[in-house]
């Protein structure tokens, strides 16, 4: 086995003591179509997926393994809960977490007038926070991750029927982050991640239910010059009352 081959394993492993000990996981899922709720209906949902690792090398480093970026993605479960206040607008809460982070976003979905018939967009302006609290009982010195940041996501959906729709997403967010001084990455200090994503997914709808999945691709600006890249895949369910 090659040189390469043992360093994959060795990352491998240290992503999967990280998820008890030290990284900032944040959320990349959307699971939304771009028409909104009536005023006063509320939408309670759960998601599973994968997120970034703010603490990924595919942000500091440049050397690859294989030809690709050196990258963590984690597993996230995530819970939102949205409610119509005007026609054509929502506020919507998510909230994330591993066992050593949390996350929040805030958001606001507003549709725009439909692009056609039965063909619906919407924007999706939002803050969120991603917060690290690192494991101290270990030898090793994790980095304490703090973000910052605003998201602005277009959504265009259109709907076959009532049961089925499908969605497309672009998103651009920028973000600051604050990393402490640790023993993994060769950064500490404040540095602003710009990142932009591509997704497309499918929406199930019968009745008050929502099931949807969806996939995409997004990249970010490194701190020391170029870019990386990290797929997003999603699932969700969902209950409208």
């Amino acid at each position: 086995m090659n040189r390469n081959f043992y360093l994959l394993i060795v990352i491998v492993l240290e992503c999967s003591s990280a998820i008890f000990s030290g990284c900032a996981v944040m959320s990349s899922s959307i699971l939304e179509t771009a028409e909104t709720v009536e005023p006063g209906r509320v939408v309670l949902g759960i998601s599973g997926g994968i997120g970034i690792d703010l603490a990924s090398p595919v942000f500091f480093q440049k050397n690859t393994i294989n030809g690709e970026h050196n990258l963590v993605i984690l597993p996230t479960m995530e819970y939102k809960i949205g409610v119509g206040v005007a026609n054509n607008y929502e506020v919507n809460a998510k909230y994330w977490s591993t066992p050593s982070n949390f996350g929040l976003l805030f958001y606001l979905k507003h549709q725009l007038p439909p692009l056609g018939e039965n063909t619906f967009i919407a924007v999706l302006p939002g803050v969120c926070f991603t917060y690290s609290f690192p494991d101290s009982s270990t030898r090793y010195k994790y980095p304490d991750i703090t973000a910052l940041g605003f998201n602005l996501p277009m959504v265009v959906s259109h709907r076959f029927n009532k049961l089925f729709s499908v969605y497309g997403v672009g998103r651009y967010g920028i973000d600051g982050v604050h990393v402490t001084e640790n023993d993994f990455l060769d950064f500490q200090g404040t540095y602003v991640l710009n990142r932009a994503g591509l997704l497309a997914g499918v929406s199930l709808e019968p009745g008050p239910v929502y099931i949807r999945l969806e996939i995409g691709l997004e990249g970010a600006k490194r701190v020391n010059g170029g870019y990386g890249y990290y797929p997003i895949v999603n699932v969700g369910i969902g209950l409208e009352l």
